[in-house]
């Protein structure tokens, strides 16, 4: 059992049994000082470093120096803590997506004003179906991220396809919300070979780790979504008839 009370250790292995993304990347959240503009980009080593960093000239895909930086325990620590060593803040995404275009995990992003009312309906949805599910709000506080997470990785393709088929199932259910807060899931991609990530490539979207979990509330792991689940492996079957790619085997090996 993890609450607010555990030692920080304790904290930081939930946090990194749930949000299992990629291992050697993170993004890192980043808001200008001029502009006020904030994002996500991959932690450097030699970001800013004197004659190896200057990104007004050269695009950070494209820099020779670039090294990036692999997820460990401090980083999810100064995660956790909300600042890194020097007291900077410090907000950490994740890739989601591993690099055999498998995930650990499936967010679901809503943000407009009905937000609440859509993301309830599908938290009945996912009760109906007997699949385990986390709702939180997200760090702008206009919005909420819906969160299943698997006990094995599964395809993307695979965890995308569980997610549009529990948004089908709710609008049918719900005809009269539409669900127009609905934005994206994260993994937000099928494949790699859409947006690959290399030593001189861009990285796929990071996913927000917000607020919520930031302080780690979760006083017990939530339950996992198991990859032998009967609606899991009918939509295998489904991807598997269709694409020839061979889903089942992939989720059951």
């Amino acid at each position: 059992m993890v609450d607010q009370n555990s030692a920080p250790e304790d904290k930081i292995a939930l946090f990194r049994a749930l949000f299992r993304g990629r291992e050697d990347v993170y993004p890192r959240r980043f808001e200008s000082r001029k502009t006020g503009r904030s994002g996500y980009s991959p932690a450097c080593a030699n970001e800013w470093a004197r004659d190896l960093c200057d990104k007004r000239k050269v695009k950070c895909a494209e820099c020779p120096n670039r090294r990036l930086l692999p997820v460990t325990d401090e980083v999810v620590r100064s995660h956790l803590s909300g600042q890194d060593a020097t007291g900077r803040e410090f907000v950490l995404g994740v890739y989601p997506m591993l690099l055999d275009e498998t995930c650990c995990f499936l967010a679901a992003d809503f943000d407009k004003q009905s937000w609440r009312e859509d993301v309830a309906a599908v938290l009945e949805t996912c009760c109906q179906l007997e699949l385990p599910a986390a709702m939180e709000r997200s760090r702008s506080g206009h919005g909420g991220h819906l969160w299943l997470f698997f006990q094995d990785a599964i395809p993307a393709a695979l965890a995308r396809s569980l997610g549009a088929h529990i948004l089908t199932e709710t609008m049918e259910r719900r005809p009269d919300i539409g669900l127009d807060s609905y934005d994206r899931f994260f993994p937000n991609q099928d494949s790699l070979a859409i947006r690959a990530l290399s030593s001189g490539g861009s990285p796929p979207w990071g996913c927000l780790l917000s607020s919520y979990h930031c302080r780690a509330r979760y006083v017990v792991i939530p339950p996992t979504v198991s990859c032998a689940d009967g609606l899991v492996t009918d939509i295998s079957r489904r991807l598997n008839s269709l694409s020839g790619l061979g889903f089942v085997q992939r989720v059951t090996q």
